[in-house]
């Protein structure tokens, strides 16, 4: 299974139990690591199974990022290339067939294998949010996606890499823009546009503090669960802050005590353990 994911030094924390999750459930897990500064280049090029790649190099094969980078924020920045690193993998790896992102503030606490399943033969993978109608106007979360190599997935990512280079602020605007984030409402908006798409049905697959609250989570033999029967295959820590080493606030949503116990309380062990040096 293919993963790619980006991160700077300033998420390296997050950055690095994303990718102890992804290798420890599956070790030969291949993830694709988009560095922004040599920091974590130097940290992640000696993991296995870990496939480095500089921004210098995204920028020497999409030079049009060039024109934009100082006109933006370093997040915003990091968000124009949302589209660039997929397409960046699959020209250079040809091998790869089917690829994976994920939010470097991700966890993974089942086998990620099930999201291949999940994916099936489609060629793109959104998913929802989980609000009707839409919260300010986003119904697609950017933290997990799913590709395929081919035509029909390049030709969304090549229309979302137009349109993050023409615009990709951290603002949401009342016209459902909002970073790389937003464009994604076409999906749903315009289901003609593009083909073989699909909108995850799986509940357990970037699961959020925006919508847990809406689902059920148990453990049941030490493996997380949503709504009984689904496996809890990953997390989105958003918001999540360490507080010295010793605390932490989960998120601005709230979060009940069982949730914090079940979904927040392991991986507040795992940043602890990276912190440390332990991972």
């Amino acid at each position: 299974m293919n993963f790619c994911v980006c991160f700077d030094v300033n998420y390296l924390h997050k950055g690095l139990c994303c990718l102890y999750t992804l290798l420890k459930n599956d070790p030969d897990t291949k993830i694709f690591v988009l560095c922004f500064d040599d920091f974590v280049f130097n940290t992640v090029q000696n993991i296995k199974n870990i496939i480095p790649i500089r921004i210098s190099d995204i920028e020497k094969q999409f030079p049009e990022l060039l024109s934009i980078k100082n006109n933006r924020q370093p997040k915003e920045y990091y968000a124009t290339t949302s589209p660039i690193l997929p397409l960046y993998v699959f020209d250079n790896y040809s091998n790869v067939d089917k690829l994976f992102y994920t939010d470097a503030d991700i966890a993974f606490w089942t086998n990620q294998n099930e999201i291949v399943d999940v994916f099936g033969e489609s060629s793109l993978m959104v998913v929802d949010h989980g609000f009707e109608p839409p919260r300010a106007g986003i119904r697609f979360n950017v933290g997990i996606l799913g590709y395929k190599n081919d035509v029909y997935c390049k030709e969304f990512l090549e229309w979302w890499k137009d349109r993050c280079i023409e615009w990709c602020y951290w603002v949401t605007t009342p016209d459902g823009k909002c970073a790389d984030q937003g464009y994604l409402n076409v999906i749903y908006d315009k289901p003609n546009m593009f083909k073989n798409t699909l909108i995850c049905p799986h509940p357990g697959v970037n699961m959020g503090p925006w919508n847990i609250a809406k689902h059920s989570v148990s453990e049941q033999d030490g493996v997380p669960k949503v709504d009984i029967k689904y496996n809890l295959i990953c997390y989105h820590y958003h918001q999540f802050q360490m507080i010295g080493n010793n605390f932490y606030k989960p998120t601005d949503w709230k979060i009940t005590e069982s949730d914090k116990k079940i979904v927040y309380e392991p991986y507040f062990e795992l940043m602890k353990k990276s912190i440390k040096g332990g991972l």
